[in-house]
């Protein structure tokens, strides 16, 4: 095995430390349990809200530069795969950060596994410490969770018991389950979808955004995530399998390819309700998320705006439904559109905008049609959103998972302004920003052909991070020789 390339060594090791850096400001400004006990030291520095937002941020910062600086010189996915794991390793034990849902889990896990209906009733029904770290937002709601994530957080907390820390743990090791999901298949599907398969594993798994919520956060979507890009979505096989089904004529083929495919999700999910022994609730509770606004939902701002200009109560339901509409012929469109747009394509696309348009949008959200988009196209204007858009999501939520406050946002901005300032002293900057644009297709900046009149490119994000060579969609021969 060669020794990685020192561009290499160095964006691990800085992402490492930003990973590090992050994982102990948990200590201090993640999403703590009630019980101040339960993580080394936390009750000791709860009170220290900005010194603990300033060490996160400047650990995300850390992080987020590395992430860039590593794009720009692009390994193989091999070498990504190794990164990833030295980027997860600090977070694995630290406490939740950025939400309070893994207390949710907890609780409704724990209510499975003692015989509770998770999805009739809410984790006040539990008692006892575990409903104490909850939000109160949701301790009277039913869980919108499906059979087989229920299933697994009751495994979960058979194992913990009563027992926070414990369970935080074993919930973290279930979204880890499902970034290894995204590792494993992110550049399957690139290179069924033609795309490069190095690029999708880094703009899809080693995103910011990834390790931040889904890792750090230990959100159930990547499970979510994971399962997806496993199964690439069944109802955009259908003109796959119309495609097969010789003989018939095309619409004929295509009716018959969507009851197929529709009869095995069936089947799908009646043997998995029947061996979970959930039951179905979990459709009636799907309606739970939507009782959020944290002003990142389109619809359900655009309806909060109509009722303070007149438009009476029910304007967030009637906006929420047209939104709801719209997104549902989005997918009807992108089906129709599937064999031109190719299948994966047409999923991230029609991903993408029910989150977008959806009732309630959390950042970890975005990640849902994030992934599949970086597995499923070149094409360097869907990238340059997916990495601009990750980046400002990550800042957009206070670590402590709660409501920002002048000392969280104060120390976030201290310690984001100090990460970027360590990066650009010598020996750590690279090379000083151009202030040029940037291609991010496959040509270098330095190309023969110029830029040709395409409009494929970016500024530079931060200082000293210069992308002038991030090749997100250079040809997979150049990547087949790359650094192990």
């Amino acid at each position: 095995m060669p020794p990685a390339d020192p561009d290499i060594r160095r964006c691990r090791a800085l992402g490492l430390a930003g990973s590090l850096i992050l994982a102990l400001a948990g200590v201090g400004s993640g999403a703590l349990p009630v019980h101040r006990a339960l993580w080394p030291a936390a009750s000791d520095t709860r009170g220290f809200a900005a010194a603990g937002a300033a060490a996160a941020y400047f650990g995300l910062t850390l992080l987020t530069v590395a992430w860039l600086r590593l794009g720009r010189h692009l390994p193989s996915p091999a070498a990504l795969r190794r990164t990833l794991l030295w980027w997860c390793a600090p977070l694995v034990l630290a406490p939740p950060m950025w939400s309070r849902d893994v207390y949710s889990y907890l609780a409704q896990g724990a209510m499975l596994a003692r015989g509770l209906d998770p999805y009739r009733l809410g984790p006040s029904a539990l008692g006892g410490q575990l409903v104490a770290d909850v939000t109160p937002l949701w301790q009277h709601t039913p869980a919108p969770y499906g059979p087989v994530f229920l299933t697994a957080a009751a495994g979960v907390m058979r194992l913990a018991g009563p027992h926070t820390v414990p369970g935080v743990l074993g919930m973290r090791a279930v979204a880890l389950a499902g970034v290894a999901l995204m590792v494993r298949y992110l550049p399957r599907v690139a290179e069924n979808s033609g795309a490069n398969p190095a690029a999708a594993l880094w703009l899809g798994a080693l995103n910011p955004l990834v390790l931040a919520h889904l890792v750090a956060g230990a959100h159930n979507d990547a499970l979510m995530v994971g399962l997806t890009l496993a199964g690439l979505g069944l109802a955009f096989l259908v003109p796959l399998a119309a495609d097969r089904l010789a003989g018939w004529r095309r619409l004929p083929a295509l009716v018959t390819g969507a009851a197929l495919v529709g009869g095995v999700a069936a089947v799908t999910v009646a043997v998995t309700t029947a061996v979970a022994g959930t039951g179905y609730g979990w459709v009636a509770a799907l309606h739970t998320p939507t009782v959020v606004h944290n002003g990142l939902s389109v619809s359900t701002d655009l309806g909060l705006l109509a009722s303070v200009l007149g438009g009476g109560p029910k304007a967030v339901a009637m906006s929420r439904t047209a939104a709801a509409a719209l997104a549902g012929a989005a997918a009807v469109l992108l089906l129709a559109r599937s064999r031109r747009l190719g299948t994966g394509y047409a999923l991230a696309l029609a991903l993408t905008t029910a989150v977008l348009l959806g009732p309630v949008v959390h950042p970890w959200y975005l990640v849902w049609g994030f992934a599949l988009l970086a597995a499923t196209t070149s094409d360097p204007r869907v990238q340059r959103v997916v990495l601009g858009l990750s980046i400002v999501l990550c800042y957009i939520v206070p670590p402590t998972g709660e409501g920002p406050t002048r000392a969280v946002v104060g120390g976030g901005l201290l310690g984001l302004s100090a990460a970027l300032a360590l990066v650009n002293l010598p020996g750590l900057g690279g090379e000083p920003a151009q202030g040029q644009p940037v291609p991010l297709h496959a040509e270098p900046a330095d190309h023969a052909g110029g830029n040709g009149g395409h409009d494929g490119v970016v500024p530079e994000l931060l200082a000293r991070v210069d992308v002038r060579d991030m090749h997100l969609d250079q040809g997979r021969t150049q990547q087949s020789a790359g650094i192990a």
